[in-house]
């Protein structure tokens, strides 16, 4: 089955007097405006869900999650999820800006982050790049116990864990993904650091 009528009608086309070169392209065009309508009907039909507080179906916050490319959090409960999608003109709006990083970080259960810059950090290598960034924890606002300079934690054969302890590696994926969704699409991450003690970082590869 095709996934829109524009598909659709370029099945027909196989058999059909439109073929040519000519057709293909009124069937295409008209096959856009079909979509765009579609599109619009589907908007039209999903924007009410949100709109009553108190009558909001909870089935549909997942397919408004997915319309919307905000994904639910593992540890966000229904409120929580709905404040957020109620956000999300804002949220895209500022996409790409350091508070909205934070901000879905923190919806995530990662609170107390900070975004350092090199006019944060100017002296932090290599330096010279204006566009790079870091995802510092400072002490106390994370659960990060073990300073290892490697990507990931994982248990090898004989139960020894390497990487990060205090963290999952669920937790670890979930934060990566975040950063990569909503950084400035021209930034760089260098790294995520968790403070153990002031001047000790556990260091962990974005």
């Amino acid at each position: 089955m095709a996934a829109d009528y524009l598909a659709f009608a370029a099945q027909l086309l196989r058999s059909s007097p439109w073929r040519g070169k000519y057709g293909r392209r009124f069937v295409a065009a008209f096959g856009l405006l079909c979509d765009s309508l579609i599109d619009g009907a589907t908007q039209a039909l999903k924007a009410p869900w949100l709109g009553n507080p108190d009558d909001v179906p909870q089935d549909a916050l997942a397919p408004l999650g997915e319309e919307l490319l905000l994904e639910r959090y593992p540890v966000e409960d229904d409120a929580q999820y709905k404040a957020r999608l109620d956000l999300t003109w804002p949220t895209w709006q500022d996409a790409g800006g350091p508070q909205v990083l934070v901000d879905q970080l923190t919806a995530a259960g990662f609170p107390g982050v900070q975004i350092k810059t090199p006019l944060d950090w100017p002296t932090e290598p290599p330096v010279g790049y204006s566009t790079q960034f870091w995802v510092f924890f400072p002490e106390g606002t994370h659960t990060v116990t073990g300073v290892a300079p490697l990507v990931g934690s994982f248990v090898v054969g004989d139960g020894t864990i390497i990487g990060l302890s205090g963290i999952s590696f669920e937790r670890i994926l979930l934060l990566r993904k975040i950063i990569r969704k909503f950084k400035p699409g021209t930034w760089i991450c260098r790294s995520i650091l968790f403070e153990i003690t002031p001047g000790t970082n556990a260091t962990l590869g974005p």
